[in-house]
């Protein structure tokens, strides 16, 4: 894994994170005021995972020549577990003490089609894991990378992979997944075209200007849009600082490389942290600042996914990849 990838996987973890616990104040009856001007902006962590995701998936091919199979399952390893076990958790929880969730109502079918990966195909609706939206359409451009693993020529795997996701997106109108395209793009040029190591801090200050842009009020509502019109606004921008990353040069962060590989767990586990320590907090102290709340509430949230991962994620990940690959 290019090192400096790890580092922006932590930060598109964080940067959504950030994004749900400004968004989800208003639950709460709160109101953030200086952190107001992030509201909406940090969902370009999304856009920044499917484009590393893209690159990841053609750079470790190119490395390893892994078999469909194999490549396949060591995707499955890495994403499942953890978020079937947290789906269970959420379930149980729901079915123990319903009163906890406002307005949740979990019914089989969206269970069901929350653990299947497939509650945008089947209900139309996001699964019970809120920010498993994402990891639906992860999987199945997994499964679509893995069958185009059977085609011998290189060229024609990245045709097949490039024209399923053009139709996908298409046909499911959600265009962000054109997204990974740009990070195998982005891939094939760190491989066969690679910029030089200048053109790569250009690639990457353009990339983070760009975002920088979108800070303004009016990319507020970008973070709800899957369009065409978040896709070049963000995915663009994601493209040139993933590829600019890649190039220039490994930067070394013992602690930025650890958040990185503990980015999986933070993101999932949003979905309890947030609430836990905003329910918790205004018992305690209601009448602490909104932004103060909300940048603690980061805090709790960032720690907490870095404890589960290491205690839970790595470990379970470890053992089983050397059970499989016995």
């Amino acid at each position: 894994m290019i090192n400096n990838l790890q580092f922006l996987r932590g930060f598109a973890a964080i940067s959504v994170v950030l994004f749900h616990i400004i968004d989800s104040a208003v639950t709460y009856s709160l109101d953030t005021t200086w952190l107001n001007f992030l509201a909406g902006w940090g969902a370009l962590g999304v856009d920044l995972f499917f484009v590393i995701s893209g690159f990841v998936m053609l750079h470790a091919q190119l490395q390893h020549r892994l078999s469909p199979s194999v490549f396949l399952q060591k995707r499955l390893i890495r994403i499942v577990p953890m978020y079937w076990g947290l789906t269970a958790l959420v379930v149980l929880i729901y079915l123990l003490f319903p009163a906890i969730f406002r307005e949740l109502q979990i019914n089989e079918s969206w269970a069901i089609s929350s653990f299947a990966f497939m509650s945008w195909f089947w209900i139309d609706k996001h699964p019970v894991v809120y920010v498993g939206w994402t990891l639906e359409w992860e999987i199945l451009f997994y499964v679509l990378f893995a069958i185009s693993l059977w085609i011998n020529t290189k060229k024609t795997q990245l045709v097949l992979i490039a024209l399923s996701l053009v139709l996908l997106a298409f046909f499911s109108q959600r265009l962000i997944i054109i997204e990974f395209l740009f990070g195998i793009f982005a891939a094939y040029l760190y491989h066969f075209h690679r910029p030089a190591r200048k053109v790569g801090w250009t690639l990457l200050l353009v990339g983070v200007g760009l975002f920088l842009v979108t800070l303004h009020a009016k990319y507020r509502m970008l973070a709800f849009d899957l369009s065409l019109y978040r896709t070049l606004i963000w995915g663009v921008p994601a493209f040139f600082v993933v590829l600019g990353a890649s190039v220039i040069g490994q930067i070394k962060g013992a602690t930025l490389t650890y958040l990185g590989n503990a980015s999986y767990s933070i993101y999932l586990l949003q979905m309890l942290s947030i609430p836990v320590f905003y329910k918790g907090m205004l018992l305690i102290t209601p009448k602490l600042p909104t932004d103060l709340l909300a940048l603690g509430c980061l805090g709790f949230s960032v720690i907490s996914g870095c404890i589960v991962y290491t205690i839970l994620e790595k470990p379970l990940t470890k053992a089983l990849q050397q059970k499989f690959a016995g």
